[in-house]
């Protein structure tokens, strides 16, 4: 059984892993990444409250995707803590994390993000 400091751990490389794969165009890693984040962030999201506030943690992380996708996955249940993350990313460096907040932001802004299953 996995423990889940092991699912933060594989949520955290698989975030870095689909960043660094989007900036390459290994357009099947970054699908593959995307599958395990969207995979492990239904198991905290769906875990309860307490599974919730353990992916909140990932809002932290030193490493921007991992807080880019810990803020948009905690969106649907932590509104307030995810979009300060979010605001920060996208006024940060150009490049993927930076676009990909802002997208966020656009989309949520529209109200038109819908949660995961």
């Amino acid at each position: 059984m996995t423990t889940t400091a092991e699912l933060l751990e594989e949520y955290r490389q698989n975030a870095i892993r689909h960043a660094t794969a989007s900036k390459t165009g290994k357009y099947k890693v970054v699908n593959h990444a995307h599958d395990e984040l969207a995979r492990i962030s239904h198991h905290f999201r769906r875990g309860g409250t307490e599974l919730q506030q353990t992916l909140l943690t990932l809002l932290d992380d030193v490493e921007p995707p991992v807080r880019l996708w810990a803020a948009t996955h905690a969106l649907e249940f932590a509104p307030d803590k995810s979009l300060p993350v979010l605001r920060a990313l996208a006024a940060g460096s150009p490049g993927i994390v930076r676009h990909d907040a802002e997208m966020t932001l656009v989309q949520w802004d529209k109200g038109e993000l819908l949660p995961l299953p």
